[in-house]
């Protein structure tokens, strides 16, 4: 047993990795506190260090619904991503991305509203910035 809870609590406060991966799709960083946030990479991703002192290297997660897509190319803060494609699943839409830069070879998925995709314009091959709106950390355990 990984963790004991009502099923809000396990999903929104899930106390281990395992559990977070387990209750959904969910968007995987590796990364370091650091002063500015969480550091992927060279990308910076906006984030209070919480419980977890400078330097410290992380697991962070985000789900689907939990990350904006910025179209701006004058945005530098968040993870550079390119547009898979584009699927729609009724009032929702799965925004499938690639990571480049410092994120690349991860792959990403993004949940959004049909009024959110058309104000975007999204298109395949398009480079755009990833900014969690909400990020889960775990300390990354040595080795």
């Amino acid at each position: 047993i990984e963790q004991i809870g009502t099923p809000e609590q396990v999903y929104n406060q899930p106390a281990t990795p395992f559990v977070y991966g387990f209750l959904g799709s969910v968007n995987l960083f590796h990364g370091r506190i650091d002063e500015g946030g969480l550091q992927v990479g060279d990308a910076t991703v906006p984030h209070s260090s919480g419980d977890f002192s400078h330097g410290a290297e992380v697991f962070a997660f985000a789900r689907p619904h939990e990350l904006r897509i910025v179209t701006d190319p004058a945005t530098t803060e968040g993870l550079s991503a390119r547009v898979v494609r584009v699927l729609t699943f009724g009032l929702k839409n799965r925004v499938e991305l690639d990571g480049s830069g410092s994120a690349e070879g991860q792959h990403f998925e993004v949940e959004l509203t049909q009024n959110d995709v058309a104000m975007l314009a999204l298109q395949p091959g398009q480079q755009v910035r990833l900014l969690p709106s909400r990020l889960k950390l775990f300390e990354r355990p040595p080795g």
